[in-house]
């Protein structure tokens, strides 16, 4: 049978602040038969106390988002979730919304951020060699060819353009000789010969690029202007999404010059893909 013992207070355990580790010498003494006997105390240190970790914090979803998936799109506009269908146009806007360029950039560029699987699956038009004349895919490093081509083109261009004013300039001029003026009117001709062979080798197929891109972008915001509900409703996701295509891309695309492309988002929205 086991005796409880009560521990004397008073003088013998003085009330004093004992640091840990200390051994206090005090009387134990037996409630049943009423003897003292020595007992020792040790004061343990105190148990530190971890202060509590705050609950991990679960990201808040994003109020614009553009995904691609398996089947279809998931979008998020304004915070609002809607699906929408794999088409020409959608890649192209999802180019812009989710990489938005400092400048405007070309539709060849534009093209070029899409991976080739991807493009052979909507059935983006292809591009004629400049050499084979055959139809090509427009990857990366075709339109970086393509660029450098149309750059060296302008290039020339630009300097038979200076070179024909000044040809233009010695003919008018009445204190040049005659031989100086026929030799000036051959150059002209030479330059005439190489603009009607060369001015339009690089820019035909920009331009049907460009033709190609707009026309997609322009059909898929027009689908999203009249999509519905289930219900027949205007639909209260696509509908506000094509307006701000119409308003932010549409618009400042319109204002390009030369086939390019931008995107110039409102302040606060930002798209995650």
């Amino acid at each position: 049978m086991r005796a409880s013992a009560t521990i004397s207070r008073g003088a013998d355990l003085p009330r004093v602040a004992w640091a840990p580790g200390s051994r206090i010498l005090t009387l134990c003494t037996c409630p049943r038969c009423g003897k003292s006997f020595p007992l020792t105390l040790s004061i343990a240190a105190p148990a530190k106390l971890h202060p509590s970790r705050p609950a991990p914090t679960q990201p808040s979803p994003p109020l614009y988002a553009l995904r691609q998936g398996l089947r279809a799109w998931s979008l998020t506009f304004a915070g609002q979730p809607a699906e929408l269908r794999h088409e020409r146009g959608l890649s192209f806007v999802a180019c812009l919304l989710l990489d938005p360029p400092d400048a405007p950039i070309h539709a060849l560029d534009l093209i070029a951020k899409i991976p080739a699987l991807y493009r052979r699956q909507i059935s983006l038009p292809q591009l004629a060699d400049l050499d084979s004349g055959k139809a090509v895919p427009p990857d990366a490093v075709a339109r970086l060819e393509e660029r450098g081509l149309a750059r060296e083109d302008a290039d020339t261009l630009r300097r038979l353009y200076r070179g024909e004013r000044e040809l233009e300039a010695l003919l008018e001029s009445e204190t040049e000789i005659e031989p100086v003026k026929q030799e000036a009117l051959r150059d002209l001709e030479a330059v005439a010969e190489f603009k009607r062979r060369y001015g339009r080798r690089a820019k035909d197929n920009a331009q049907r690029a460009a033709a190609a891109v707009h026309k997609a972008i322009n059909r898929f915001q027009a689908r999203l202007a009249k999509a519905t509900d289930f219900d027949g409703r205007p639909h209260p996701v696509l509908r506000p999404f094509a307006r701000h295509l119409g308003h932010y891309l549409l618009n400042p695309c319109a204002r390009c010059a030369g086939g390019c492309f931008t995107y110039e988002p409102p302040a606060g929205v930002v798209w995650v893909g």
